[in-house]
């Protein structure tokens, strides 16, 4: 999932900065950077540290984890939120604005993040059935 967020979010360009000031592979907002970096006990954080490749993984790959956490593993949720933010995720799931399902995207709010969702999940799924990832004994792909 990390894999198909940066192919989508920065073409794996490490040196990506977006029109709003997200730094990166996974193009993170400076403001997220340092949150992650300080519950992560990053020391010395500068907004710099999002360039670099090994840093900025570290943290995006955990504040993904905490969407999924936050949103009960809902990968398409967490995608949603990854990119629109989890407060307006939260309203437009409570208001009934969206199901929260891959299959009910055109209902998200924002035209951008139902797009970035769909782009986000079919990446995903090429690098599931490229690589195969499976739990042992499962017949499912899981999220990586």
């Amino acid at each position: 999932l990390v894999a198909a967020v940066m192919r989508v979010e920065s073409g794996y360009q490490s040196d990506a900065v977006s029109p709003k000031g997200a730094r990166g592979l996974m193009q993170l907002m400076p403001d997220t950077g340092r949150w992650a970096a300080g519950c992560l006990g990053i020391q010395g954080y500068s907004d710099d540290l999002l360039f670099e490749p090994n840093a900025n993984i570290r943290i995006g790959a955990w504040y993904l984890r905490q969407l999924l956490n936050q949103f009960g593993g809902n990968v398409g949720v967490a995608l949603a939120a990854y990119n629109g933010g989890p407060s307006n995720v939260e309203k437009w799931l409570s208001a009934g604005k969206w199901s929260g399902s891959i299959d009910d995207l055109q209902q998200i709010p924002f035209a951008e993040t139902a797009r970035y969702v769909d782009r986000v999940s079919r990446a995903h799924q090429l690098y599931l059935r490229a690589y195969g990832a499976r739990w042992p004994g499962d017949d499912a792909p899981r999220v990586l």
